[in-house]
């Protein structure tokens, strides 16, 4: 009778030490993430890896306009954190909510010539930006739900801007932006 005792309480201890190693994702606060590599620059060919924790509206779909609005800030680093509160990414194009080919454009007006920026501001004053232009090439993979994430590349040549390790120069660029960004609410 005593072996049965323990048999079961060594049992039963063991099915709650196991229910509490396992993790809640319910829990987990999701973060969106970016891959940034410059061809040319201060750290060309390098990738510059970030997210944005502060998620909720990085990325929202506009229902009355069919298009997907991307503003994230602030963004951190993700091996080390130098970067400045005000460093941020935005985008957007038109399209409804799919996977597929998209032309980068400004939210607010289609016909500017750029469609966002990338703007990476150090905390020793060192500073890289990066205007995105109109039309550049957006390939979405997959457009989860509000909460999930939308996952794509965006490729462009552009000029970027920047003052690194005491040097400050301008000049034209390959860009390419991999990201998974958390789908904040939908807006009108």
């Amino acid at each position: 009778m005593k072996l049965n005792f323990w048999a079961f309480l060594y049992l039963s201890l063991m099915i709650i030490t196991i229910q509490s190693c396992v993790l809640d994702n319910n829990t987990l606060t999701p973060t969106s993430q970016f891959t940034i590599t410059f061809e040319k620059g201060p750290l060309a060919g390098q990738n510059i890896e970030l997210i944005s924790t502060n998620s909720s509206y990085d990325l929202q779909f506009y229902t009355q306009k069919l298009s997907t609005k991307i503003s994230a800030q602030p963004l951190e680093e993700k091996s080390q954190n130098s970067l400045a509160q005000s460093s941020s990414i935005n985008w957007a194009w038109l399209g409804d909510e799919v996977e597929g080919n998209f032309k980068a454009s400004f939210f607010s007006d289609p016909n500017v010539n750029t469609s966002g920026d990338i703007e990476l501001a150090y905390k020793n004053n060192d500073y890289i930006t990066c205007s995105i232009p109109k039309n550049a090439a957006i390939t979405i993979n997959s457009y989860g739900n509000v909460g999930e994430t939308v996952d794509g590349e965006l490729n462009f040549i552009g000029v970027i801007d920047y003052n690194y390790n005491m040097v400050n120069k301008r000049e034209p660029t390959m860009v390419t932006v991999k990201f998974s960004i958390v789908r904040g609410p939908d807006s009108n």
